[in-house]
């Protein structure tokens, strides 16, 4: 599969050996690919102009929510890209991205907040530790 340019991150997503979520510093673009069949894919791409120099990605294990660290920037964005857990049909359940949650499969992902740091960030962990 052609991913994009200056690949600087990948993390596994999902099911072990089937699908990556990747960094393309050369694209500014967070990539996923996974298993299509017998062939490997970009499956999903975060294209944002806020993202001008993304080194590292890292996927929630507890939500759908990435956390992209930008090198120039010093920053740490985040972004929703899918609805949220049902969570026993708990407010709320299977939200969606956009306008009154109404983009069940968050086609546009949504931008939650960033993090601004004194210097370059190289690397991030968002383990959630309970």
């Amino acid at each position: 599969v052609q991913a994009g340019r200056n690949i600087t991150g990948m993390r596994s997503v999902g099911h072990p050996n089937a699908s990556v979520v990747v960094v393309s510093r050369g694209d500014r673009a967070i990539q996923w690919l996974g298993i299509d069949g017998d062939t490997f894919t970009v499956q999903r791409q975060l294209v944002d102009s806020r993202i001008t120099d993304p080194v590292v990605v890292d996927s929630n294990d507890r939500g759908p929510i990435v956390t992209v660290g930008d090198f120039s920037s010093g920053k740490l964005l985040n972004y929703r890209v899918g609805a949220t857990e049902d969570n026993g049909n708990k407010p709320p359940a299977n939200y969606g991205c956009g306008p009154a949650g109404a983009d069940q499969s968050c086609e546009e992902p949504e931008f939650g907040g960033e993090l601004e740091l004194d210097g370059s960030v190289f690397y991030i962990g968002t383990t959630n530790v309970n």
